[in-house]
């Protein structure tokens, strides 16, 4: 006599593997957009890669004012901290006014 060996209150292995499946591809489909987002503000000009730290890219928004770096000479948006060439701490310049 065979008897079907359903627990109650666990759901079937095939709707898990279902979810997970709906899920995986969700994700994935938002790493894509967010992917051609970033890839397409570059493209216009909008942001610009200085750096990577490990195998991400360190992005930062163009701004039409630059100046440039008192140390190596690299130019450099307003309000930036470090120069992303040599690293001089930008912050103890003033603006003149």
């Amino acid at each position: 006599m065979a008897h079907d060996m359903d627990f109650v209150g666990f759901p079937d292995i095939s709707s898990m593997f279902v979810l997970f499946g709906v899920l995986f591809a969700i994700a994935f489909i938002m790493v894509i957009f967010y992917y051609i987002f970033i890839m397409k503000k570059i493209a216009e000009e909008k942001l610009e890669p200085v750096c990577f730290v490990g195998m991400r890219p360190v992005l930062v928004e163009k701004r039409e004012e630059q100046a440039y770096c008192p140390r190596c000479g690299a130019a450099v948006s307003l309000g930036w901290r470090y120069c992303p060439s040599c690293g001089y701490d930008l912050s103890r310049l003033r603006v003149r006014s």
